[in-house]
């Protein structure tokens, strides 16, 4: 029997239960008629007892060499990777060598999780730790991962759909803001507002390891090459590179720490990279949002500008049985909502009648793979600051009066309000 990769973490946890009731209670489960599984056990057993044994080895020279060798003979695949400059790698490469470190670590981590438990743990994760984390700070790993998410097109997409989304949202502030003075302030603020990007390190940023390969030192942070300054993360230093495999955007206001300033920013993750390429549209809503997060009620107030009050008529629309009925906690992420559906019903009012509906149709496409990744238990739920995804496509964008009116829809949504600055909207028709 062959079992795919993601097979492999139920299967190696049922084979430990059995192991276990073995063990507990013969009597009942009988070793002595499962003799294959017993043996089976008793593999494992020893392979817990190996991990052990090495752990109490770290620190000195021979521990290096037995924890690359358990780890090259247990792992599914060899963790490695080799990829010249000149022949850039495609996504494929970059999704497999994501895969065989998250396989490697749940591997290790099954394999050495059950009869001695807390100790077989730390061992492994030591092991993986120690291996995984040196091929995650590698040149060629480093180089690749870069060089194949952080391209110049891809670059010069993402800045069209950034200048886009400013540039709606600073059309919509009149509808928004009644002070002049504030209104231009944000308006010249936005026009600041950039975006996050990594640069590949110098050379001499690596330090050679044990063997000769350049590597970058534990700790080491890279550049995040922003438009108006710079800021930088310890990405690398994460053994399973999750920075990397991570679907999200998020907006970063100013920070201060000591004398460290990190401008305020929209940080794009790696996986986000193709999406402007892929689904335009759909970029396009994500972005929008990360923008909409400067002027939502809450960072509005911590960036000076003092227009919380001008939400509250929409966001008590959305509150009303009628609309979503979001509770206090998820009024940023609507209003990040709200103004995302501004933005896009100014894109789709540009285009030729025939046209529109399929690129709000696009636009909502990606939330079909958020909703296959997120945790969707009712208490994840209550957490999470989103509303849940359905609300947000037929609640808020959806039920957009002035997407509907760039649709030409008449009358109210079948199962929401519509819900505009002035709160329920006119059917159909714009505020």
């Amino acid at each position: 029997m062959s079992f795919a990769a993601q097979d492999l973490p139920d299967f190696l946890s049922n084979i430990r239960s059995s192991c276990q009731s073995l063990r507990t209670e013969p009597d009942i489960y009988h070793p002595e008629e499962n003799k294959e599984l017993t043996a089976e056990c008793a593999k494992m057993a020893a392979i817990h007892a190996e991990a052990v044994e090495i752990f109490r080895k770290k620190g000195t020279a021979e521990y290096d060499v037995a924890s690359l060798s358990f780890a090259n003979h247990y792992w599914p695949k060899r963790l490695s990777y080799h990829q010249s400059r000149e022949q850039a790698p495609d996504t494929d490469e970059i999704a497999k060598l994501r895969d065989q470190i998250n396989e490697a670590q749940v591997a290790l981590m099954n394999f050495c999780g059950y009869e001695l438990a807390q100790p077989a743990a730390n061992a492994a994760n030591a092991i993986f730790s120690d291996v995984a984390g040196e091929n995650a700070r590698l040149r060629p790993t480093v180089e690749a991962l870069i060089g194949t998410y952080y391209t110049q097109e891809n670059r010069q997409l993402i800045q069209q759909a950034f200048d886009q989304a400013r540039r709606d949202i600073q059309s919509f502030l009149p509808r928004l803001v009644s002070d002049p003075a504030t209104r231009e302030k944000i308006g010249n603020d936005y026009d600041k507002l950039g975006f996050s990007w990594i640069k590949e390190p110098p050379a001499a940023a690596y330090t050679p390891d044990a063997k000769g390969v350049p590597q970058l030192p534990l700790k080491r942070e890279i550049d995040l090459d922003n438009i108006q300054s710079k800021t930088s993360r310890a990405i690398f230093n994460d053994p399973t590179l999750s920075y990397f495999s991570t679907l999200n955007a998020d907006y970063q206001p100013q920070m201060r720490e000591g004398q460290t300033v990190a401008a305020e920013r929209v940080e794009i993750l790696p996986r986000l990279t193709f999406l402007p390429k892929d689904n335009p549209a759909a970029f396009l809503a994500v972005v929008a949002h990360e923008c909409g997060h400067k002027i939502d009620p809450a960072e509005s107030e911590l960036n000076g500008y003092g227009i919380s009050s001008a939400y509250d008529k929409v966001l008590a629309c959305f509150s009303s049985p009628k609309s979503i009925q979001i509770s206090p906690m998820k009024e940023g992420e609507t209003i990040a909502d709200f103004i995302s559906a501004e933005v896009l019903a100014r894109e789709i009012d540009r285009l030729p009648q025939e046209m529109r509906r399929n690129m709000l149709v696009q636009s909502m496409k990606e939330f079909c793979v958020f909703a296959d990744i997120v945790n969707t238990s009712s208490f994840q739920q209550q957490e999470d600051p989103h509303p849940e995804i359905e609300s947000r496509v037929s609640g808020i964008y959806g039920a957009n009066p002035d997407i509907r009116s760039a649709l030409g829809c008449a009358g109210e949504p079948d199962h929401y309000r519509t819900c505009g600055l002035n709160g329920p909207a006119a059917s159909g028709g714009r505020q």
